[in-house]
């Protein structure tokens, strides 16, 4: 989950998460809690309805600001010095939770394998959908954004203003 706006205290045996504007959350299916809503909440999230055993409980205060890993370049670039960094929230049977950010610039992007959905959290980009431009749709991704990009998706993304996007992806189909 991603706690858009709202307050909530989260009561569970391992004792008491806040979640508020900005939260990263991952609770596992089915987790015995107890919610005391303190504002009306809005929420993305993503529902896991695999079958098997549940990732355990991981929560990420303030996501928009929080310390992610060490900016490195991006291997591929079409335009500018991309420089991106990540931290991952969880990751549990073929699915991740994370936080990733990139310098401006533009670069190539491809789904082989996994579906992702993402919230920007910050900055500004644009996904461009398909093998050029006139190929397929643009989508201008601002704070707040919600976007699917399914497996075989590909395309160009341009970042204008430094992006900082929180990320749930999953594999759907062996590589």
């Amino acid at each position: 989950m991603y706690m858009v706006a709202g307050r909530v205290s989260v009561a569970h045996g391992g004792g008491t998460d806040d979640a508020e504007p900005g939260t990263l959350w991952t609770p596992p299916r089915n987790w015995p809690s107890e919610w005391n809503v303190h504002q009306t909440i809005r929420k993305l999230y993503v529902i896991d309805q695999r079958p098997g055993a549940t990732a355990k409980s991981a929560h990420l205060r303030i996501a928009h600001t929080a310390t992610l890993g060490e900016p490195t370049r991006r291997p591929v670039v079409m335009a500018g010095d991309l420089h991106e960094s990540s931290a991952t929230l969880c990751a549990h049977s073929q699915l991740e939770c994370r936080v990733w950010e990139c310098t401006p610039g533009a670069f190539p992007f491809r789904r082989d394998g996994y579906d992702e959905v993402f919230c920007v959290l910050s900055g500004h980009a644009t996904l461009h959908v398909g093998a050029t431009e006139r190929a397929g749709q643009a989508f201008d991704l601002r704070t707040g954004s919600v976007i699917l990009a399914p497996a075989r998706t590909t395309g160009r993304g341009v970042v204008h203003e430094t992006i900082r996007r929180s990320i749930r992806s999953w594999i759907t189909e062996p590589t």
